[in-house]
């Protein structure tokens, strides 16, 4: 009887297994190996085959190059990871050797596949936004380096209907600020995301989501509050319109006292779509006086709509304030009783009432073309 071969064998073979200064591939594949052959997996991937996905990353494509502006800003320096040397290629090692593998295995497939990446380095208080743009397929790694008591605003727009995968990695001096909007409302193939966060003492953390299913959606966010006085405001707004999948999780750990972070979602599901959420709060030993808060809202407006919702809370430590709420409900019918007493047709008072519920989580840049994109696929 010959050597039975794993289905993550199979497909890992066909990855490019060359190192890279900044990567190895060898410890890449390594983990691959060993996390996408283990029982656990199936827990972390229980809603979203993960097998579609790295049968993606093997398969045949054209990729097109990440899209960036605002680079120009005396400010901001720019450095492709090929060009790395010295200090730079040590902070973009020990960036990506901070990723943990095990929860996050698209991430070595991501650094696998993608044959270059973007340092992005801030140096004061940067007036105009860094603006990435995803338009085609491919994996895109960006790491961002933001100085002490530096600023950035960051718009993360996808436009992709292609098999595509994004990484943002996000350092955040002791005092800075950074402002971060993302933006996923085109109907991908597939496309996994991972965006992560490590917050030094006193800065802060704006992150606003907007996204769409697609025929397989993913995105994972981890946020790591290092530093005494750091506080992440994380908010969403999602909808899956019919045969359309999404699924969310969002990791905030507290590591620091004093440490505040807040996480407010809406969400709605229509036709036959599947949403999926999952919000953890870790308030790790010695993160005295964490304040943290979660909370995740949907609306099914379809029986054959799925919503699954699971906040988590993990506490090593007494001195915290901590709390988080989770429901899935439907439109109330005296409010449109009373839209449609007022001869509003049916349609029409329904997506008043979405978009009222999606609009207490929308604001900042993008509110106007966010809210269009939703209000279209209600009416």
């Amino acid at each position: 009887m010959g050597h039975r071969v794993s289905y993550p064998q199979v497909v890992l073979e066909r990855l490019p297994a060359a190192d890279k200064p900044w990567f190895s591939a060898k410890a890449g594949l390594g983990r691959l190996n060993t996390v996408l052959a283990s029982k656990s997996i199936r827990e972390t991937w229980k809603y979203t085959p993960i097998k579609s996905f790295v049968e993606g990353f093997a398969a045949p494509k054209s990729a097109t190059p990440l899209v960036a502006s605002g680079l120009d800003q005396p400010e901001i320096e720019a450095i492709q990871f090929a060009a790395l040397e010295g200090p730079d290629l040590d902070l973009v090692r020990r960036c990506l050797e901070s990723v943990d593998g095990v929860r996050y295995p698209m991430a070595d497939l991501t650094m696998l596949d993608a044959p270059g990446g973007l340092l992005v380095k801030v140096t004061g208080r940067a007036q105009a936004p860094l603006t990435l743009r995803t338009i085609g397929a491919g994996s895109h790694p960006v790491i961002i380096d933001v100085a002490p008591e530096a600023s950035l605003n960051i718009v993360e727009e996808s436009e992709a209907q292609d098999f595509n995968t994004q990484f943002v990695y996000v350092r955040v001096g002791a005092g800075a600020r950074v402002d971060h909007v993302r933006c996923a409302l085109q109907v991908p193939a597939m496309q996994w995301s991972l965006l992560m966060a490590e917050l030094d003492s006193d800065s802060a953390y704006e992150l606003q989501q907007y996204q769409v299913g697609g025929h397989r959606r993913r995105t994972d966010c981890h946020f790591m509050l290092a530093g005494q006085g750091a506080r992440a405001d994380i908010t969403g707004a999602f909808l899956t319109e019919d045969s359309c999948h999404l699924d969310q999780q969002v990791i905030v750990e507290h590591k620091a006292p004093n440490t505040v972070s807040r996480q407010k979602f809406h969400g709605i599901a229509t036709g036959k779509s599947r949403a999926v959420f999952n919000g953890r709060i870790h308030i790790h030993h010695g993160a005295d006086g964490s304040d943290a808060l979660l909370t995740n809202r949907n609306l099914s407006l379809n029986p054959g709509a799925e919503i699954n919702t699971k906040p988590e809370l993990e506490i090593y430590t007494d001195d915290v304030r901590c709390a988080h709420g989770a429901t899935v409900g439907q439109l109330s019918e005296d409010s449109l009783f009373y839209l449609r007493s007022r001869g509003m047709n049916d349609a029409a008072a329904r997506a008043i009432l979405c978009n009222g519920f999606l609009r207490e989580c929308i604001s900042g840049p993008m509110a106007e073309k966010v809210t269009e994109r939703f209000t279209a696929a209600l009416l």
